[in-house]
């Protein structure tokens, strides 16, 4: 729950993560302003991990301004 002081706006979501299996992984989320998160995580290799996401607007599903995301994550 997000609260902002001087506005009237609060922000409530819920999310969930659902491990395929000890390499990859799915994620989801939705808040009450109908914006939905998704997201794809795999371990291509110890040190490599893939990451693949969309940020999708509910309420105005037809009108496009929908965001995707790529990240490749290396660590030492």
């Amino acid at each position: 729950m997000k609260w902002t002081s001087g506005s009237s706006d609060t922000l409530f979501g819920v999310g969930a993560k659902f491990a395929l299996d000890q390499d990859a992984s799915l994620h989801a989320k939705i808040n009450n302003k109908s914006l939905i998160g998704l997201g794809y995580q795999q371990k291509l290799r110890p040190g490599v991990t893939l990451t693949l996401s969309a940020a999708i607007d509910g309420q105005n599903f037809n009108a496009g301004g929908h965001k995707v995301g790529v990240a490749l994550e290396l660590e030492p």
